[in-house]
């Protein structure tokens, strides 16, 4: 393990990839600069190396951020899809296989939906799945699919 981190640090200083590390000398790097215009030319050294990293990573997080924000309202447009389903069915006491696609407008934006009920090997239950996608594509790009059963013979409770 030791020998591991030996050769990994020695690398991250050979190539130079190593965040904090903007040149390496040796011999001569083993001093700090001694002067002003050389400790501002380290310094300069230093920003050119880190700010295109620190731009990049910013750049990576503000990516996330939106990525995480439409999974969510894609969560909830799937989540009122499967109520409204369930809903349905139990007023017409019944479920149809079957595919229906349809758009809903959510947090100032519209997503596209396709919901798809399948009988189930288990009599009276059926499968609703729903695909949540932030475009009007055919493709794979869901950004959220919600899995739901259905009693699809609904009967009346006791009373």
């Amino acid at each position: 393990m030791v020998a591991l981190m030996v050769v990994i640090g020695g690398v991250t200083r050979l190539t130079g990839s190593g965040l904090s590390m903007v040149e390496w000398r040796p011999i001569m790097g083993t001093l700090p600069p001694l002067n002003e215009g050389e400790w501002l030319r380290v310094f300069t050294l230093y920003q050119a190396v880190t700010l295109p990293a620190l731009l990049f990573l910013l750049s990576q997080q503000i990516d996330g951020t939106a990525y995480l924000r439409d999974r969510s309202v894609a969560q909830w447009v799937a989540a009122d899809r499967v109520a409204e389903v369930r809903l349905v069915t139990a007023k017409l006491r019944r479920a149809e296989s079957g595919v229906i696609a349809g758009e809903s407008v959510r947090a100032g934006r519209t997503w596209y939906w396709r919901s798809e009920i399948q009988e189930t090997p288990v009599p009276g239950f059926m499968r609703l799945t729903v695909t949540v996608t932030g475009e009007d594509a055919d493709d794979d790009s869901s950004l959220f699919t919600l899995d739901a059963f259905l009693n699809a013979e609904v009967v009346d409770g006791p009373g």
